[in-house]
């Protein structure tokens, strides 16, 4: 049985804690039990976080206010047995992890890109995207684990059709959608310019998500009705089949989780080629276009509106790499490898998501 001992105390809950969730979830079991550290937050109340975790999985929620020193006794005394693997995940995660000085190997989960800071006390890193492996240095042993998508529940006809209405499409009008923190990296003011250049007057944009660039952006929506800003809504991926054309315009994915989704709905994409991106979609006939050219952004725009006015199209993308299956057999193998459990000439012979 391999103890798996995930940290993530970052007080809040948002894609690196769903993440986490998903990926304890999927390997618990099988040989492996999960403990995760947590902490609460103003978005991330305990008894919403229990409901998000398989219930063999053995919480510990840290207290705040309390020194790292007092966090990383607090969580040995909760502990009913030494973790076989100590999983971090950013920058708190391997502060905790120096502290605990657990006798276990640990390994660092590259949620966005390759920093010291994040992964100094790792043995090994997780890479969830190609691009993020050419960034390590040479000595830091790796495993590629992509990120996945979980069964969609997606919204019925009706309910599509009536958040339609309520953006303002009428008629031949075109969604397009946009799925984000509204944060500087992904350049949702130069969507909204590449947007209003290529749209007609029946289109519509409308960016789920909430951030701190909001203020910005609501004051381009402001002056322009065909701008819409919904805040943060809840599981706001159900609405994807409302949209006629996914787009996104960032300046870095460290993965690109809105677009897999977007790609699991099968809806036509229109995205700038930011790293994480670039692998999701390079083998697909998707055009990237440069990060911040507006130009570029609003001929793609342009020129897939005007597919989807003669052809209100879904695309088949092959996505069949980013199973749950398919990333918990690739995060298992890691934690066995690293542990000496799988034969170091398998691993010499290029044992899938082993480098």
């Amino acid at each position: 049985m391999i103890h798996v001992l995930h940290l993530v105390p970052t007080g809040g809950w948002a894609g690196t804690e769903q993440m986490v969730a998903n990926l304890a979830n999927r390997t618990v079991g099988e040989g492996h039990r999960l403990t995760v550290v947590l902490r609460e937050g103003p978005n991330a109340p305990r008894a919403a976080i229990e409901q998000r975790f398989d219930e063999r999985i053995a919480l510990i929620f840290v207290p705040d206010g309390l020194t790292v020193g007092a966090v990383a006794e607090y969580v040995v005394e909760c502990l009913d047995a030494d973790p076989d693997v100590v999983h971090t995940h950013l920058r708190g995660a391997a502060t905790l992890a120096e502290t605990l000085e657990l006798p276990a190997p640990t390994i660092a989960h590259l949620h966005v890109r390759y920093f010291e800071a994040h992964c100094w006390r790792a043995d090994a890193v997780v890479c969830v995207s190609p691009w993020q492996a050419g960034d390590l240095p040479d000595h830091v042993r790796s495993y590629l684990v992509p990120n996945w998508v979980e069964d969609l529940t997606l919204a019925s006809g009706d309910e599509c059709a009536a958040f339609r209405e309520r953006v303002g499409i009428d008629g031949d009008g075109l969604l397009v959608g946009a799925i984000g923190r509204l944060a500087d990296e992904k350049a949702f003011d130069r969507l909204c310019a590449a947007f209003l250049r290529a749209a007609d007057s029946s289109d519509r944009l409308v960016v789920i998500g909430d951030g701190p660039r909001r203020d910005d952006l609501a004051a381009l929506a402001a002056a322009d009705m065909r701008i819409r800003l919904t805040g943060h809504v809840p599981d706001g991926r159900r609405l994807l089949p409302a949209f006629d054309i996914f787009a996104s315009s960032s300046r870095l994915e460290s993965f690109g989780m809105s677009v897999l989704e977007a790609m699991t709905v099968g809806l036509p994409i229109v995205a700038t080629a930011a790293r994480g991106v670039v692998d999701l979609l390079g083998d697909s006939d998707v055009p990237l276009v440069a990060i911040d050219d507006v130009d570029a952004l609003a001929a793609a725009l342009a020129d897939e509106l005007a597919a989807c006015r003669s052809d209100r199209r879904r695309v088949d993308y092959d996505v069949s790499a980013y199973t749950p299956a398919a990333g918990a057999a690739r995060m298992r193998d890691a934690y066995a490898d690293l542990l000496g459990a799988l034969p170091s000439a398998c691993v010499q012979a290029g044992v899938d998501g082993v480098r």
